[in-house]
């Protein structure tokens, strides 16, 4: 037995292959040191052989996969939306009764709440003023004189007789000229008119004239024959010429009755009014206005007049007395 340093014990054991448990300033034995293992018998490697490699586009070879059958949806097709034909004149007796062909993806959408929700937030955004204006205490009128002195009356710190702190002073942060109008796409807006006249014949709340050539001039005649009808308050919307609208609307000054040009129909005066009365011509007008395809610029072909059946012929379903449109959704 014998004592070590460190780096003693460390030079001795690299000189005569011992080796050595180190432990600072204890005593250290030389052990000797353990036996090699043989090494094992190698195989030799075979010769590798670089085969030819030809030049094609893809170099990586990659296995096969089977085959995936890709399903694509196909939209359902929608039949079409019937609504008869109702006569602000009185037609003759034995008259065969009408029914207007509607498109379907005008006046069958689905029916989407938070589209709505969205259009009509846009539209009354669109009408507020933006007008409120207060002063501010630059733009008030007076002297800008200290209306007392700083220090020594033992009451607060006062400027101009502008401050907003005092009455007949500026305003601060007040309401100033502003623009509240919001953005909405355009095709976002369209949907929402698809789904406004969607809902309405949903609701039963669309009623289809031959024309509105009314032919009196007397409020009294249009008044009595708009009882018999039972329809109530009610939106005419006018899609023929200039002297129709004003033939309609200079009779039609009742209370509950608003008669309008197709043009100027929007979403929120759709949703405002319980009914809506539309010749044939305003609904070729919406058809053609606010069709998916007329929006992807693809031109659309769209039923000129209203188809005449007779009444054993009509589409299922069949129609009560009172004016009823059916919509498959």
């Amino acid at each position: 037995m014998f004592r070590l340093g460190t780096r003693a014990a460390t030079a001795l054991c690299a000189i005569e292959g011992a080796s050595l448990t180190l432990v600072r300033g204890a005593r250290v034995r030389a052990l000797p040191a353990p036996p090699k293992k043989a090494a094992a018998a190698r195989r030799p490697k075979p010769p590798t052989t670089i085969a030819p490699v030809k030049h094609t586009k893809n170099l990586t070879t990659r296995s096969k996969q089977p085959e995936r059958t890709v399903l694509k949806a196909v939209p359902l097709p929608r039949s079409s939306v019937y609504i008869e034909v109702s006569h602000l004149i009185p037609p003759p007796e034995g008259s065969e009764t009408r029914v207007a062909v509607l498109d379907p993806d005008v006046f069958a959408a689905p029916i989407r709440r938070d589209i709505l929700h969205r259009c009509v937030v846009h539209y009354l955004d669109g009408t507020r003023q933006g007008s409120a204006h207060t002063k501010t205490r630059a733009e008030v009128r007076g002297s800008g004189r200290k209306i007392r002195p700083q220090k020594g009356t033992g009451r607060a710190r006062l400027g101009d007789g502008q401050s907003p702190m005092l009455k007949g002073g500026g305003v601060a942060f007040g309401p100033r000229p502003r623009d509240f109008s919001t953005k909405l796409p355009r095709k976002v807006r369209a949907f929402g008119m698809r789904i406004a006249l969607s809902s309405r014949v949903r609701e039963q709340s669309i009623i289809v004239v031959d024309s509105f050539d009314w032919p009196g001039v007397k409020t009294k005649e249009f008044r009595q024959r708009l009882e018999a009808l039972s329809w109530g308050r009610c939106l005419f919307v006018v899609g023929r010429g200039e002297e129709t609208f004003k033939r309609i609307k200079r009779v039609s000054k009742i209370d509950g009755i608003l008669v309008i040009k197709v043009e100027d129909l929007d979403l929120h005066t759709i949703l405002r009014w319980p009914r809506l009365v539309l010749d044939v011509e305003a609904l070729e007008w919406l058809e053609t206005k606010w069709h998916p395809s007329s929006w992807e610029k693809v031109q659309s072909v769209f039923q000129s007049e209203p188809v005449v059946v007779k009444g054993h012929n009509l589409p299922p379903p069949s129609f009560p007395s009172s004016i009823v449109a059916t919509a498959s959704l």
